[in-house]
């Protein structure tokens, strides 16, 4: 007598692009990216002030710079898992795929500043 399979995350995940990550580094890709969405947000809280209010250079000062190096390490971090992920391990979830997008644009601004340099448009 054959016993059916016990379910659990593994039969439920999937593997297609509309699931979620099933290595474990398309895990780490994922959680990494939403912690960068989050220094992101919380980055845009504290640089954005409140209307009719001045930015404190104290304590909001500090946390800016401490989301700030997060929402940089860890962007970079989950976009360096993404590609492992994807490239050795063949990961297909959407999730993965959307990690690579501080990559994205790192490049896209190192690019445009590369270009602005040899138009001769470049901040001086």
């Amino acid at each position: 007598m054959t016993e059916a399979p016990i379910p659990g995350p593994a039969s439920t995940l999937g593997t297609g692009f509309a699931h979620l990550p099933t290595t474990k580094h398309g895990r780490w890709a994922m959680w990494l990216f939403v912690t960068c969405v989050v220094a992101v947000g919380l980055f845009l809280y504290f640089f954005l002030p409140i209307q009719g209010t001045t930015v404190d250079a104290g304590w909001r000062g500090v946390a800016m710079q401490i989301a700030a190096a997060t929402m940089v390490w860890t962007g970079l971090a989950g976009s360096g898992f993404a590609l492992f992920a994807l490239v050795r391990q063949h990961e297909r979830s959407w999730t993965v795929y959307l990690a690579t997008v501080p990559l994205a644009f790192l490049v896209l601004a190192m690019l445009v500043e590369i270009l602005s340099a040899f138009l001769g448009q470049g901040a001086e």
